[in-house]
């Protein structure tokens, strides 16, 4: 999850496992499988584009900043303990071949 983060502006907090970070973490189980059902869906709109396929690798432990959230299919963190984090403008830049290939992020706002 680095690059996700770094392109959101939030990296080290996010996406990275060090001293400082929030400890977000999913252990998955990569060889279970399920079919998706609407029922089984835990957000506000009850429903999945992925009904009735079968689902390879289920998380076991959900764990947001170092707490468990949800182990197996059930939720079991205290509601209101998440908090939505804004991203942090960012522009692309250049390339830098030193740090290997994709885009460049810099802080400031975005071009466009």
């Amino acid at each position: 999850c680095e690059n996700p983060a770094r392109i959101l502006g939030r990296f080290p907090q996010k996406g990275a496992l060090q001293v400082g970070s929030d400890a977000d973490l999913v252990v998955l189980d990569l060889k279970a499988t399920r079919v998706a059902r609407d029922e089984d869906v835990e957000s506000k709109v009850h429903w999945t584009p992925y009904l009735g396929r079968t689902l390879i690798g289920l998380p076991v432990i959900t764990m947001l900043r170092g707490t468990v959230i949800a182990e197996g299919r059930k939720v079991v963190g205290t509601p209101g303990y998440g908090h939505y984090l804004e991203g942090r403008p960012l522009r692309f830049t250049r390339p830098d071949p030193l740090s290997g290939p994709g885009l460049g992020l810099a802080a400031g706002v975005p071009q466009r």
